[in-house]
């Protein structure tokens, strides 16, 4: 009987700590993901708008350049 019982014991801790390796996995690639994206988004985002800011000063140099 005791045994037996050990035995049953191993596979459970076994079992478990397989499960718990497979989550954090899972759970990391998730974030590195999200991570990536947002950067991304961030990135694109500042490179439009200094984009706009530089038409905006162009065109207000030119039209100062006609009027004088």
């Amino acid at each position: 009987m005791s045994e037996s019982s050990q035995c049953q014991v191993r596979v459970k801790s076994a079992s478990s700590q397989r499960q718990v390796r497979v989550k954090l996995e899972s759970s990391q690639s998730q974030v590195s993901v999200k991570s990536a994206s947002s950067q991304s988004q961030v990135r694109g985002k500042s490179a439009s708008s200094q984009s706009q800011v530089r038409v905006k000063s162009e065109s207000s140099h030119s039209q100062v350049i006609v009027k004088s």
